[in-house]
């Protein structure tokens, strides 16, 4: 329910953000300078609470407003009158809750953007997206995390791998990396570039579908951070943990893969 919440809390990111055109630069996209932060399908009425009163205290913001969900509904139901096979089965209580805001000037919205401001919410309870028109999203923190916990044989593998995004600062790098340093049992952090990237993908690919190795080049691969584990029981930890739901609410990241570990040592509900 989560994943498929997600993808329509994106579906509705563009209905109601659109105006953008993405093949343009950022100086040539049509100003719109508003932004919505995203809230999980399950926050609490006192986390929503909480992200209201931290976008009230942030500078240079103004038109601060709560989308309900049958809000959401009746804009996405407008806006997609003309496609109804997207409507569906789609419900109210399907939507999530969302906070929109608007930044006075371009420079202001620039600023807004590249600054923390990002980061910070997408670290509050939930809080699961931040969308600005005219810029590439980061994932959601579901979309970003692994799908895949427990398996019956797991590979004994000790590496978790966050792939960043191609606009990732080297500010964010850091704190990415300053994160991963503090995780219980690390024992190495390192950066994978694109070139080592693509000798990983040919040798995977190379008997299953060679055509892909064929065919892919470094720059089209993503850079990641590898954080070596002290032994599978540090890194069974960190599944365990969901570290990744926490390096995912970091700006400039794009996916992390925790190993699963077996389906003998899963915790009982």
């Amino acid at each position: 329910m989560r994943r498929s919440a997600y993808l329509l809390a994106a579906l509705l990111a563009a209905a109601l953000l659109s105006g953008c055109t993405g093949g343009s630069s950022a100086e040539d996209r049509p100003v719109n300078l508003k932004a919505r932060v995203f809230l999980s399908t399950d926050a609490s009425d006192a986390q929503a609470k909480a992200v209201e009163d931290y976008l009230r205290g942030v500078p240079d913001i103004t038109g601060l407003t709560f989308i309900t969900r049958q809000l959401a509904y009746e804009k996405m139901r407008a806006d997609l009158r003309d496609r109804p096979d997207l409507l569906g089965t789609l419900k109210p209580e399907h939507l999530p809750q969302s906070y929109e805001f608007t930044m006075p000037t371009r420079r202001i919205f620039e600023r807004t953007y590249q600054g923390p401001l990002r980061g910070d919410l997408r670290k509050l309870d939930g809080v699961d997206s931040v969308v600005f028109p005219g810029r590439k999203s980061q994932p959601s923190v579901d979309e970003c995390v692994m799908s895949v916990r427990t398996a019956a044989d797991p590979a004994p593998k000790l590496d978790i791998v966050v792939f960043l995004m191609n606009e990732t600062s080297e500010a964010e790098k850091q704190a990415v990396q300053s994160l991963l340093r503090a995780v219980p049992g690390a024992r190495d952090v390192r950066p994978r570039g694109r070139e080592e990237a693509y000798e990983i993908l040919k040798e995977t690919y190379r008997d299953l579908a060679p055509e892909i190795a064929a065919s892919a080049k470094p720059e089209d691969l993503p850079e990641a951070l590898v954080l070596t584990m002290v032994d599978r029981d540090a890194v069974f930890r960190a599944n365990d943990d969901r570290i990744d739901e926490q390096i995912c609410r970091l700006t400039g990241v794009e996916r992390v893969i925790v190993p699963p570990k077996p389906l003998a040592r899963r915790h009982p509900a």
